[in-house]
């Protein structure tokens, strides 16, 4: 009674209710200040909104995939093909989680005399992209994250559309159709698009003593 009361709803008309099974509260400092320019609300909630730009997307995906990060897990689960880069992920995980946890130097001094030493060394002179700098010394730890949540965005990415593509193929080499070729054009389009896609963040680089830089 009391509902229909306050829906101004007949007793047995039937009404219609939104549950939420979980709320996850960003303290300010998270928050994204997304606003008209963006197509978004300048304030109150955004009731029914549909996010289609690629590059927002993404920075949305990053952020709620961050609430349930453990850097250290996300890490051991990405597959290496090449078995010496696993490998020296592997002895740099143990490194980090140990109970004797080392500071960025003496941690570095320690990859450097193991045997994976010839591989790190290999994967820095092959960091040469503008936007590798917060994998470098010096960089924030907050800087850190947030390049690592948008690299590993862009790496889960890379890696569903490559099963998508492969699914496209194989779809397409069997049925032979327009709608298989178009689907297969345009997973490709995605895949050649995520090459350059770029995320704008608010305040990424600050920290680092750098200007604000776009992630790519």
């Amino acid at each position: 009674l009391e509902l229909a009361r306050l829906t101004r709803k007949a007793v047995h008309d039937v009404i219609g209710c939104t549950i939420l099974r979980n709320v996850m509260l960003w303290p300010q400092e998270r928050w994204i200040p997304w606003g008209e320019d963006e197509d978004w609300r300048a304030a109150g909630p955004q009731r029914g909104k549909t996010e289609r730009n690629p590059n927002l997307a993404s920075r949305l995906f990053e952020e709620v995939s961050y609430d349930s990060m453990t850097m250290p897990e996300e890490i051991a689960a990405i597959c290496f093909e090449n078995r010496r880069l696993a490998a020296l992920r592997d002895e740099m995980l143990n490194l980090a989680t140990g109970e004797k946890p080392l500071d960025s130097e003496a941690f570095r001094t320690h990859l450097k005399q193991s045997e994976n030493g010839a591989v790190m060394a290999g994967v820095e002179r092959a960091i040469t992209h503008k936007s590798d700098w917060s994998a470098e010394p010096g960089a924030a730890h907050s800087d850190v994250e947030t390049g690592w949540r948008h690299i590993l965005a862009l790496h889960r990415k890379s890696v569903d559309l490559g099963r998508e593509l492969a699914a496209a193929q194989h779809a397409f080499q069997t049925e032979g159709s327009d709608a298989a070729l178009e689907r297969l054009d345009a997973i490709r389009k995605q895949l050649f698009d995520l090459d350059g896609m770029e995320a704008s963040i608010a305040g990424y680089g600050a920290e680092s003593g750098r200007p604000a830089d776009p992630l790519s």
